[in-house]
């Protein structure tokens, strides 16, 4: 069942002043079953995301209800302006034109796993390191040109799965050789499979780090004076980082 979360915090128009917000109750979109990013446990909405915006809300002083949505129609509610904003957003060119981002809340990584004892075949993390493989690889996850030139080649093996528990378990049964998949997913996986000495990862990312923002909606009703917010909101996320709060809640989750 999905649930709306609300996080009682410092009323709004002490720290907002009355020409910021339009109505008490903001609405946020976040990507629902997404863990350890957003989930539910125990009838409660946790998570990375979760946690680090509740934290930015305290500190900036304002409320929230946390709406849990599949993606697309999150996006699109955002678009349309039914809702005030997205507690994790990607940056691109399109997200650009329907909503402000913030700083970055976290930075999303992937990286190459394998098991242990296994490391001495893998000499970092790239892409010659795969040939001769079989790879897993997540379903909906894009392959950059290189990849696919590679595959196009027979370099490599690449075995599509539609969850990263697939690839773990395939991996553990000797059924593939390493497999790419969102650092933090898998590690939290790892913790709840409890299979922290048996699986191994490079030590540098596979791609590039890509920061997570949270973002307003260009088209949102709920915050008059959109700046203003966003520079309280980008000055709670400062502090948070400062102060390694972000660091703690990230660990919280993939740490055993």
């Amino acid at each position: 069942m999905r649930k709306s979360i609300f996080f009682v915090v410092v009323p709004l128009l002490i720290l907002f002043g009355t020409n910021c917000i339009a109505r008490e109750k903001l609405v946020f979109g976040a990507v629902e079953n997404t863990p350890p990013y957003v989930f539910e446990e125990n009838d409660k909405l946790v998570g990375i995301a979760v946690d680090i915006f509740k934290e930015t809300q305290i500190r900036a002083g304002f409320e929230a209800i946390i709406q849990p949505l599949p993606a697309k129609r999150m996006v699109l509610f955002g678009t349309l302006g039914k809702i005030d904003g997205f507690i994790q957003s990607h940056l691109n060119s399109s997200r650009k034109t329907i909503i402000y981002s913030s700083i970055p809340g976290y930075e999303s990584m992937y990286s190459l796993f394998m098991k242990k004892g296994d490391e001495h075949k893998f000499t970092g993390s790239k892409l010659t390191d795969l040939n001769g493989k079989r790879v897993g690889w997540k379903r909906g996850y894009g392959f950059t040109k290189e990849m696919s030139q590679a595959i196009e080649n027979g370099n490599f093996i690449v075995e599509v799965v539609n969850a990263s528990e697939q690839n773990l378990k395939k991996l553990i049964n000797n059924r593939i050789d390493c497999f790419i998949d969102n650092h933090y997913a898998v590690m939290y996986l790892i913790k709840t499979m409890n299979l922290k000495d048996r699986i191994s990862y490079s030590s540098s990312p596979f791609f590039p780090k890509k920061g997570i923002y949270m973002a307003i909606g260009k088209k949102g009703t709920g915050i008059k004076d959109k700046k203003i917010f966003m520079d309280k909101l980008n000055a709670a996320l400062e502090s948070i980082h400062q102060d390694h709060t972000v660091d703690k809640i990230v660990r919280k989750y993939i740490d055993n």
